[in-house]
């Protein structure tokens, strides 16, 4: 009887242990997900849509892309979107972010309002 009783003992023990293994990991894992996603945005280029073609240099009608672009625009192309010397639509504007921030701005204008989110250069098309 001894025996056995030193046999569930043990068990419940190893039981314990493997539980609040399992309980730790869990908790670290589901921290590590909240701090992942409390992550700023990054910083970069994102892509405009111009959602009204009449009305091309309205911020709230400027929509930004979801993730920034791999690479910047080049600085002069005058056959596609480039930072300098084309004078057509707005098609990628550069943002900075708070690390507070946690969201990335639909459009133009609500980047300018955000305090979280610093506004850079703008590339714009061929005219």
């Amino acid at each position: 009887m001894k025996k056995f009783l030193q046999k569930i003992k043990t068990k419940m023990t190893y039981s314990n242990a493997v539980g609040a293994f399992t309980l730790a990991l869990s908790l670290s894992l589901m921290s590590f997900k909240f701090i992942e996603s409390r992550r700023a945005p990054a910083d970069g280029w994102y892509d405009i849509t111009i959602t009204d073609p009449m009305d091309t240099e309205n911020e709230t009608k400027q929509n930004l892309s979801s993730s920034p672009r791999s690479t910047p625009p080049p600085l002069q192309d005058d056959e596609q979107c480039a930072q300098n010397e084309n004078d057509g639509n707005r098609c990628s504007i550069h943002l900075s972010f708070n690390p507070s921030a946690t969201s990335i701005p639909t459009t133009v204008a609500q980047a300018q309002s955000d305090p979280l989110v610093t506004v850079g250069n703008d590339a714009r098309e061929p005219d």
